[in-house]
């Protein structure tokens, strides 16, 4: 059953205590269109934050009653194996480009990972160094396994590296 909980990046959400969640529309409607509209959205408020690892979680406010929220799994148990086949989905260009999908693979585990953002912001985790075409806008979304369960979110890129980019 959906808990109505979100897991996203810090540096999406920064000091906001509040976010709207836009849930993929349905494949008739035009993506670009359907963002375009608040009534769209769901209301979510942040519940915790750890700037450290960049992470944000919400908590969606008022879930859908006329249909099931989707849902996806979490993988916790074990770590990705390097070559391994991921997937992922997200918005390479915010909202001018959404809900798009892109396939690569698992190049390394990083341990004790650092790295800064624009802001100027100190980042450190274990991260999943993967290899496939990821930008800015796809920060918070989801990185999947063959079996469409969460291994890891998209998080950063390795500046003046092409195809080097990470997810925790």
């Amino acid at each position: 059953e959906a808990s109505g909980l979100v897991l996203t990046n810090w540096h999406v959400i920064g000091d906001f205590e509040w976010a709207i969640i836009f849930l993929k529309p349905p494949s008739s409607v035009i993506a670009e269109d359907y963002v375009m509209y608040w009534d769209n959205g769901l209301f979510a408020e942040v519940v915790a934050l750890d700037s450290t690892t960049d992470l944000a979680l919400l908590r969606i406010l008022e879930l859908p009653s006329e249909s099931k929220l989707p849902t996806l799994s979490v993988v916790s148990t074990s770590r990705p194996e390097i070559a391994q086949d991921i997937h992922v989905i997200g918005h390479p260009l915010g909202s001018r480009l959404p809900w798009s999908y892109t396939t690569g693979v698992v190049s390394q585990i990083r341990e004790n990972y650092t790295w800064k953002y624009d802001d100027g912001s100190n980042h450190e985790a274990t991260v999943i160094q993967i290899q496939t075409s990821v930008n800015p806008g796809n920060s918070g979304g989801p990185l999947l396994n063959d079996n469409g369960q969460v291994i890891g979110l998209i998080t950063a890129s390795q500046k003046g590296a092409e195809q080097v980019h990470f997810a925790i």
